[in-house]
């Protein structure tokens, strides 16, 4: 299973660490502005999975992705424009 993440702030790491758990979880893709958030919830996942980090929404908008899930963990104020 292929997880989209968009948000790895407080509940998004705590997504990240649910989905880690799972074993039919083979890949998470992490989306946030933040580059030290995105750097800190990925040196906590376990090294069985597969983790990529993106700092926009548009780098995923190639069409070469496909997710099983997407978890989107933002504020409301801007959730619609990532849609």
């Amino acid at each position: 299973m292929d997880i989209l993440i968009v948000g790895v702030g407080n509940i998004g790491r705590r997504w990240v660490q649910a989905a880690s758990k799972v074993e039919c979880v083979r890949r998470l893709v992490l989306v946030d502005t933040c580059l030290s958030a995105l750097d800190s919830t990925s040196a906590n996942v376990g090294s069985a999975l597969l983790v990529e980090e993106h700092c926009s929404v548009t780098s995923l908008q190639t069409g070469a992705y496909s997710f099983d899930l997407a978890i989107i963990s933002t504020p409301a104020l801007g959730r619609l424009d990532l849609i």
